[in-house]
């Protein structure tokens, strides 16, 4: 079948040869096959591999932005399961379960690696149930690790009166990542219903009051304050507080907060 995705992109799938490849069949029966309106939100699978000792064993993740996530074939691709969604699997970066890259281990038919540039995952069943291979939950939301992560940082803010507590910013979902140990332990903090709008610039006013610059690459996303050494994040946007609204077509800039006024700062838009 033929789909109009607007951007002329077809959803991908998997086929079969069984004759040195003279003919070919529709081996996608349970494959995901979103059709969006651009090609990132198209169904299209990077990440493929199989057992080489035994053809019935598959592996494909779909790779467009918002997928459903992982699928396994016990039958050679006639049929295919999905075993890792969102919600199945504790990862710290709020991305979808997107992988550019799939490997079967030849040593160990039932362990497989899928990595993309946001995570890395294994399975130790066959797919059937996987763990996050780059970072370790320690509770709250706190985590060690993100070395595998895409995100592209942009600035850094040291709390002069608390040497452990640093604030990053950056792009896509780096924006007020918070480390209160001193780097042992990172959380993202302000992100909601809209985790990928970036971050610009912090500052501290205080041991315990901070204000940080959101948005990036045109998107303004307001100003996150913290009056509690960061236990709790709120953003301000929009003209009930005399900002941008949230999601302008404008970009964060520079923020300073006051070390004598914490009430006072000035922020770039």
């Amino acid at each position: 079948a033929s789909f109009d995705t607007g951007s002329g992109v077809l959803p991908g799938g998997v086929y079969v040869t069984t004759d040195g490849g003279l003919s070919w069949t529709n081996a996608g029966t349970g494959l995901d096959q979103t059709v969006g309106p651009t090609e990132l939100t198209t169904s299209r699978y990077q990440a493929f591999a199989g057992d080489a000792q035994d053809a019935t064993r598959l592996v494909a993740s779909d790779d467009r932005f918002g997928t459903n996530g992982v699928f396994v074939s016990d039958d050679g691709g006639q049929s295919w399961t999905n075993t890792l969604s969102r919600e199945l699997i504790d990862l710290p970066y709020p991305s979808d379960v997107e992988f550019e890259v799939a490997e079967v281990a030849a040593s160990d038919r039932d362990l497989i690696f899928l990595a993309g540039s946001a995570n890395l995952v294994r399975s130790n069943d066959c797919g059937q149930t996987w763990t996050d291979s780059a970072n370790v939950a320690h509770g709250d939301g706190a985590y060690t690790g993100r070395g595998f992560s895409g995100l592209i940082g942009r600035q850094i803010t040291f709390n002069p009166w608390d040497a452990d507590h640093i604030l990053l910013q950056g792009f896509d979902a780096a924006r007020v990542i918070q480390t209160k140990d001193g780097g042992q332990t990172w959380t993202f903090e302000t992100g909601g219903d809209r985790d990928f709008q970036g971050g610009a610039d912090a500052s501290f006013g205080s041991a315990t009051v901070a204000y940080a610059s959101l948005g990036f690459q045109n998107t303004y996303e307001g100003v996150g304050r913290t009056n509690d050494g960061g236990e709790t994040w709120e953003v301000l946007g929009g003209a009930s507080v005399g900002l941008p609204e949230i999601g302008a077509n404008m970009e964060a800039g520079g923020i300073i907060a006051s070390t004598v006024d914490t009430l006072r700062a000035w922020t770039l838009v």
